[in-house]
């Protein structure tokens, strides 16, 4: 519980935190601005990250950073339809891919896991949030094409996927660090990772679509 972790299936520490982000975001938006918590949770997560102080859980930060993402998605309700947002949205990500390498955070242990320049732990909460709007409008164009929402259809059925998905997540890392010696946090193993759950994740949405008789709505 310490480190907020499921023995034998690591990913299942992301259900205790999402309880903790739905119940205290619900509370502090009755009494808040959206921004102003993101910009708290923003403060808490960068300050934790910065001490490196292992006596304080896992689930302070975790929670805090959710709760900036959480707020920041209550805030764009109706907004994510201006596509000018969603073109800026696009720009910033490509911005953090091409010229800031992606900074990528830990969400569990809140660590900033490659660190270019310093601040990437400050850079990656808007390069992440305008991925996330880029994937959200991707999923609905997707829509008008393949008449299947995946995103939706993935939080319907999350629990499935929850437990499903680090089963080949597991051998995925094992290849690499045992047989080819690829470091797992390097640019090379963060990509295979993402591969195997995208694959993973489109096998599922198939699978229990088709033979678990689950319709999408």
């Amino acid at each position: 519980m310490y480190e907020n972790l499921i023995v034998c299936n690591g990913p299942l520490w992301f259900l205790l935190t999402l309880f903790m982000v739905i119940n205290i975001g619900n509370i502090l938006l009755k009494k808040l601005n959206p921004l102003s918590i993101a910009l708290l949770g923003t403060i808490i997560g960068y300050l934790i990250n910065l001490t490196h102080n292992e006596s304080i859980p896992d689930i302070i930060a975790n929670t805090a950073t959710g709760l900036c993402f959480f707020s920041l998605g209550y805030w764009m309700q109706g907004k994510e339809k201006n596509l000018w947002i969603i073109i800026g949205a696009f720009m910033g990500y490509m911005v953090s891919v091409l010229m800031l390498h992606s900074p990528f955070v830990d969400i569990r242990i809140n660590q900033c896991l490659v660190d270019r320049t310093g601040y990437d732990y400050l850079l990656w909460f808007p390069a992440c949030f305008c991925g996330i709007l880029v994937l959200n409008k991707i999923s609905e164009w997707a829509v008008h094409i393949y008449s299947f929402h995946f995103l939706r259809f993935i939080g319907r059925n999350a629990m499935i996927f929850y437990v499903v998905h680090a089963i080949p997540l597991y051998i995925t890392v094992n290849v690499l660090e045992n047989a080819y010696n690829v470091p797992i946090n390097s640019n090379l193993g963060i990509v295979c990772k993402t591969f195997v759950c995208m694959i993973t994740i489109l096998f599922l949405c198939g699978f229990i679509k088709n033979y678990l008789n689950i319709k999408n709505k």
